[in-house]
């Protein structure tokens, strides 16, 4: 079985996240939130810096995938998802689990899940995207945007 990972990030336009991280510790505040969230280094063809290097992944029709998933985004959960496919999660943080069959996932900061993923829909692209859990009940200062990547799905003869 062929693996892949996928990592999350936090993107911001300020010269020193150390010393805002710092500063809000500190203060006893919240960190600031990021400008923008990344898979694997790209915030996605949503984002006009990144429209012509947005992530891809090509995998093959019928195959099935290992896919490691890491949460490095600082202080947010992410909703994680990929569009008509379903995901079969079996590890969270190194440890087995009794398989789980969703739609989508929720992921902490820091945490990693082990997400088998079958490539059984039509040839074809499909967003692979992520975005910001918030319960802050009408706190408009949250980063809305979805970062996403492209699953490419090929067919390979055999």
């Amino acid at each position: 079985m062929e693996k892949k990972s996928l990592f999350s990030g936090s993107w911001y336009i300020i010269e020193d996240v150390n010393e805002a991280v710092a500063e809000a510790l500190t203060d006893g505040v919240d960190p600031l939130r990021s400008d923008c969230y990344t898979i694997n280094g790209q915030p996605g063809d949503f984002a006009p810096c990144s429209i012509e290097s947005t992530y891809r992944w090509q995998v093959e029709y019928g195959k099935t995938y290992l896919l490691r998933l890491v949460n490095a985004v600082m202080n947010t959960e992410l909703y994680f998802a990929i569009a008509e496919h379903t995901l079969t999660v079996v590890g969270i943080d190194g440890s087995y689990v009794k398989p789980i069959v969703t739609d989508y996932i929720m992921i902490c900061p820091g945490q990693t899940m082990d997400v088998l993923l079958t490539s059984n829909q039509s040839l074809g692209r499909y967003y692979m995207a992520a975005r910001q859990y918030d319960s802050g009940g009408g706190n408009e200062d949250f980063d809305k945007t979805n970062v996403t990547a492209i699953l490419e799905k090929l067919y390979k003869p055999y």
